[in-house]
């Protein structure tokens, strides 16, 4: 009996659609494009009918380029970030290598000279 019951109370529901001639009144929802997605609307009816619309192409990468100096003993290179999370690495530089400033220790009446070398990083 229920189902005869919610069957006729869909039946009145669809002939009242027809027969009073429903207008569809959809809502907008914009869905922006992204580095790698496209973008759209959803329109959406109170009676749940929707479609999609207004397709916008994916907007790409935007990458930041980030340095990253070398070193005495690292290699320095380029980070390149998109807001997305997306990073990939490029233009790798030789490290600079060690650059030495010389101080000279006079020798004494008890001790010997001698020549200390110091990089910049610390080495010596």
């Amino acid at each position: 009996m229920k189902k005869i019951v919610n069957l006729f109370l869909v039946l009145i529901f669809v002939m009242f659609m027809v027969c009073c001639g429903h207008t569809h009144e959809y809502q907008e929802e914009v869905i922006d494009p992204t580095c790698t997605e496209k973008g759209y609307t959803i329109y959406t009816c109170e009676c749940g009918d929707t479609y999609q619309g207004n397709e916008k192409v994916s907007k790409g990468h935007t990458y930041q380029e980030e340095i990253i100096e070398p070193t005495c003993t690292e290699k320095g290179y380029t980070i390149y970030t998109c807001e997305c999370g997306d990073t990939y690495q490029g233009n790798e530089k030789v490290s600079k290598g060690h650059t030495y400033q010389e101080e000279i220790i006079e020798p004494t009446c008890t001790e010997k000279g001698y020549t200390i070398y110091t990089c910049e990083c610390g080495d010596t």
